[in-house]
């Protein structure tokens, strides 16, 4: 090891955590705020603002210009293909954002 300055781990990646002991972990975060504490706990199960005894069912009817599509997929859009009008609906995300935080998201995964 000659040549390298003994203050600095070889890997910085697995470089060993200062401060902590060794097995210590960070804690699992549900969600993620800049600004503040999280309004819901790890265990919600609905946003305050979501009714639960809404009605279910019914059709939507999307609108939308250019009338035939051949692609489905958004990364490729512009470049192969004429993109569906609204195709992202068909797509989840990992995290979601409540209409009633500011900068805040939640995670949509969860474990099994």
């Amino acid at each position: 090891m000659r040549g390298r300055r003994p203050d600095r781990h070889p890997d910085p990646v697995r470089r060993p955590s200062t401060g902590r002991g060794k097995d210590s972990r960070r804690p699992w975060r549900h969600g993620a705020s800049l600004l503040g504490d999280l309004k819901y706990g790890p265990d919600f199960k609905r946003f305050d603002y979501v009714n639960p005894n809404a009605p279910k069912g019914g059709t939507v009817r999307l609108s939308g210009f250019g009338g035939t599509y051949d692609n489905f997929n958004p990364v490729v859009a512009g470049v192969k293909g004429t993109i569906a009008n609204g195709v992202a609906e068909i797509y989840d995300t990992l995290l979601v954002s409540p209409l009633d935080e500011v900068e805040t998201s939640y995670g949509c995964s969860r474990k099994v």
